[in-house]
């Protein structure tokens, strides 16, 4: 038996469960102290967390929190967070990014929440079979070939998906900061819903963005000669 075999023993005898075992003797392999390792397993289960991992939605793995973590575990979980952060800046950077970039990326259309709901979803009509008798427009099955072959298309992509909605917001904030600053005012809640966006668990999710859409054609009216005239 290695050395971090019986130091995972000995844990576990000692009243640590079984993630906290396996973990805490290979802290330093993944560039955690001890310390970090146990409140890391405290509260997830590591054995998984591989496997649920991915970059575009946090939602499997945020699924995988203990239900029966203690206070204590919790408490000791988020006082590790911040030097796990600092530790490892550039893989929490990369981390945020990827599940980020969607909102600020024209012509990202996200592959893991699709952009339009058409016809039978799988994932979302299977709960309701059987409990109420509903029927599928079968014309939805050419809407929705018809969708997919206009998303090989760049500018159709461009058009419906999040990116270039981020960047009106963006930009029109910042050349409204320029001029008088009360018609910044209009793009407050643009921004907060932008904001929301990149803190969500799914990257470049549509729904989500649909706030930007409908602010686009006043932000970019206001920042006209024509709206900077009417506004005052």
């Amino acid at each position: 038996m290695t050395k971090r075999q019986e130091r995972g023993r000995e844990l576990f005898l000692s009243g640590y469960n079984c993630a906290q075992s396996v973990l805490i003797p290979f802290a330093d392999v993944l560039g955690l102290t001890e310390e970090q390792a146990e409140a890391v397993a405290g509260v997830l289960p590591v054995e998984e967390l591989k496997a649920a991992y991915n970059g575009e939605l946090s939602d499997p793995v945020k699924a995988l929190w203990r239900e029966d973590a203690t206070a204590e575990q919790k408490g000791a979980f988020w006082r590790a967070w911040p030097g796990i952060v600092l530790a490892h800046p550039m893989t929490c950077l990369s981390a945020t990014f990827h599940n980020t970039y969607g909102y600020l990326y024209p012509g990202y259309m996200s592959v893991i929440k699709p952009t339009l709901l058409i016809g039978d979803q799988s994932t979302r009509t299977a709960s309701v079979k059987g409990l109420y008798d509903y029927t599928v427009n079968p014309l939805s099955e050419g809407l929705e070939a018809l969708i997919d072959r206009l998303a090989q298309n760049p500018l159709y992509r461009l058009a419906v998906s999040p990116g270039l909605y981020g960047w009106i917001v963006l930009m029109s904030a910042v050349w409204l900061l320029r001029g008088n600053r009360g018609r910044l005012l209009c793009a407050v809640p643009a921004l907060f819903t932008l904001g929301g966006c990149l803190l969500s668990a799914v990257n470049g999710y549509f729904r989500y963005a649909m706030p930007l859409y409908l602010c686009a054609p006043l932000l970019l009216w206001l920042t006209t000669d024509g709206g900077m005239r009417r506004h005052r």
